[in-house]
């Protein structure tokens, strides 16, 4: 744990988690957005459904790219975590810009495939 927090918060380069994400989001700290493809469906008020929903239109409204990939489980082993996680932002990425474009790419050629195949 940091002695000082101010610092601590400077470090960070991803956040996790759907309600930290959003903050992020908000903030105009995230430069994009990881989320998992098989997050589970509650259709209710304020459900699971309305707040992916807010965080890709805020997502929109930011220019700020969105990417789905990784199931939620391995998207937690990826971070070195035991439990599952749902979504992530990244707030730095600093020394990995090549690596970063290229999911960005292949992000978008894999958009574009799937709408081709939903008109198909």
């Amino acid at each position: 744990m940091a002695k000082n927090p101010a610092k601590a918060n400077m470090r960070r380069w991803y956040v996790c988690g759907l309600r930290e994400v959003r903050k992020a989001i908000k903030s105009g700290k995230a430069r994009a957005v990881l989320l998992a493809p098989n997050i589970e469906q509650i259709e209710a008020e304020g459900g699971l459904n309305d707040s992916v929903d807010d965080i890709i239109a805020s997502c929109g409204a930011a220019s700020v790219p969105v990417v789905f990939a990784l199931s939620r489980k391995k998207m937690g082993e990826v971070y070195g975590f035991r439990k599952r996680m749902s979504a992530i932002a990244l707030l730095e990425v600093g020394g990995v810009q090549e690596v970063f474009d290229q999911v960005l790419s292949l992000a978008a050629e894999g958009r574009s495939s799937a709408q081709a195949q939903r008109k198909a």
